[in-house]
């Protein structure tokens, strides 16, 4: 699924982020190489989101955006 999105949008997987909230979402992202931030207040609890190896873990929208621009600003 994550491939066929960046397929459509001619997005390099380096220049794409998925925020998911469960393990599958994550799993899906560290599959293929993509960075991911898992988001505490949905499916899966964080020490098992922190299993697949995001970049973050963040427990609010707030606190998604705010790891959404630390992304954009390391990424130059």
């Amino acid at each position: 699924m994550l491939q066929e999105l960046l397929d459509v949008s001619w997005t390099d997987v380096s220049d794409a982020l998925m925020v998911g909230d469960s393990t599958y979402d994550l799993e899906m992202a560290a599959a293929m190489g993509m960075r991911s931030v898992g988001v505490t207040y949905g499916v899966h609890p964080p020490e098992v989101l922190s299993a697949h190896a995001p970049i973050e873990l963040v427990d609010s929208v707030e606190g998604l955006e705010s790891a959404i621009n630390r992304w954009v600003r390391e990424r130059g």
